[in-house]
């Protein structure tokens, strides 16, 4: 399926760079990186500061499945962020040079190639600013002990291939679902920014 880089834009304008208090972490967040610092670089420099800050102790692990001559190649012009969870880290490098797609699978964030040529099905991780208000907007209700649910008490997303946390501190959704799913739910964002009410998600 391809995507129209007017999409393309759309989820990266909503896509959150930031920073998460480690005491709010989900686990695909991953273990906090003390600081990541790039200029006129290349992807490949990002690559090996996060390997470098990662703890050998921690149960979350990363997987390029990039070769090193193609990320050299990718220019970074300036990358420069410290405290940031694994699951962010890959996220600001996927920002900056929109040639590695990040997905967390079975307790590992993998970079691939960017593509936009995969079939509908193939999951991907976003990571979305939203706060619980606008969640409620769009047909979702937190619950802090149980988790997310949607406007029939089911609890969201109703796909079990699918995942979804949401951090109210830091007012942020991580979200692992098909592409299509994510097309979704950037138009619904932005229509709720815009004012819109009575929102709601008819898929699972």
């Amino acid at each position: 399926m391809r995507i129209s880089t007017r999409i393309i834009a759309l989820l990266s304008a909503i896509v959150l760079v930031g920073s998460v208090g480690a005491q709010e972490q989900p686990q695909p967040f991953g273990p906090i990186i003390d600081r990541i610092e790039v200029k006129k670089g290349s992807a490949w420099d990002v690559i090996e500061q996060i390997r470098s800050g990662l703890p050998t102790e921690s149960p979350v692990g990363l997987s390029v499945e990039i070769p090193e001559e193609v990320l050299r190649k990718v220019h970074v012009e300036l990358i420069d962020v410290r405290s940031v969870p694994l699951g962010l880290a890959v996220h600001y490098l996927y920002q900056v040079t929109k040639a590695v797609n990040p997905s967390y699978e079975g307790g590992i964030w993998i970079l691939r190639p960017m593509t936009f040529d995969g079939p509908s099905e193939e999951l991907a991780v976003q990571l979305y600013e939203i706060s619980e208000e606008m969640l409620k907007q769009i047909g979702i209700d937190y619950q802090k002990d149980t988790g997310l649910f949607d406007s029939e008490g089911n609890s969201w997303p109703r796909n079990e291939a699918w995942t979804a946390k949401f951090l109210p501190a830091s007012k942020q959704l991580l979200l692992r679902a098909d592409i299509k799913f994510h097309e979704e739910i950037a138009a619904l964002l932005l229509l709720a920014k815009r004012g819109y009410t009575d929102l709601g998600i008819k898929r699972l």
